[in-house]
């Protein structure tokens, strides 16, 4: 597993330790009607700064028939900069799922062994395969088109979140990609991932930012996460 150490990455690894503050709360109706019930677990995030460009073609309310979530924002100054909301409508399995609560216990930076048992929540990732038009790539084959950066947990308004930044080497897109679980399924992950071109991403640090700073989830404290060590004692 590579991990760049340019600047943009080292900046980047700080989101998350930026975002680690009380939730600021944003009037509007229109910033509402664009936030609304994205996914359950969030209650708000303020996205006036962004348009709606994209859904499923199967999306009904936000929800296929299959149970997969897909919508598409891009910031109005630059379209180059993709916001995008994912569900891939299946549950990981029990021992990722094990693994990967068992990973949010502890904030930092992880280790290559435990990147490795929570693959089934990043390398299986519908938004990590197919985002912005990439080719689909076959889970063997990932680590051919991808540089990942960094991984770490982090807390997003609280909440213990994977958080990766990594550039897909096809398109030559960065990304930061945040794998959140859900509060009523231990084995239901959600996706949210920013992108831009590489040469661009930077320069909308602050838009990443301001966005993630204003997340609010839909339960004030999310369900306690408990490792198979402590369920068994």
């Amino acid at each position: 597993r590579n991990r760049s150490s340019n600047d943009n990455g080292a900046k980047m690894r700080s989101v998350l330790a930026k975002v680690s503050v009380n939730s600021i709360k944003f009037e509007g109706t229109e910033i509402a009607r664009l936030s609304s019930q994205i996914f359950e677990e969030i209650r708000f995030i303020r996205l006036n700064g962004w348009r709606e460009c994209g859904r499923s073609a199967v999306l009904g309310g936000g929800n296929s028939c299959a149970g997969q979530i897909f919508r598409r924002f891009e910031l109005k100054k630059d379209s180059q900069m993709i916001l995008e909301f994912w569900y891939r409508g299946a549950p990981i399995s029990e021992a990722s799922s094990q693994a990967f609560q068992d990973a949010l216990l502890t904030l930092g930076e992880l280790e290559d062994s435990k990147m490795e048992s929570i693959s089934e929540v990043w390398k299986g990732s519908v938004g990590e395969r197919v985002l912005n038009g990439a080719p689909f790539c076959p889970i063997g084959s990932i680590e051919q088109t991808h540089d990942l950066e960094s991984a770490r947990i982090g807390s997003l308004a609280g909440r213990p979140v994977l958080a990766m930044w990594w550039q897909h080497l096809i398109v030559d897109r960065k990304f930061l990609s945040l794998y959140i679980l859900s509060d009523t399924d231990s084995r239901t992950v959600y996706e949210v991932h920013f992108s831009a071109p590489t040469q661009v991403v930077e320069r909308h640090a602050s838009s990443i930012i301001e966005t993630l700073r204003s997340f609010q989830w839909s339960r004030a404290t999310p369900p306690p996460v408990v490792s198979s060590s402590r369920r068994s004692a």
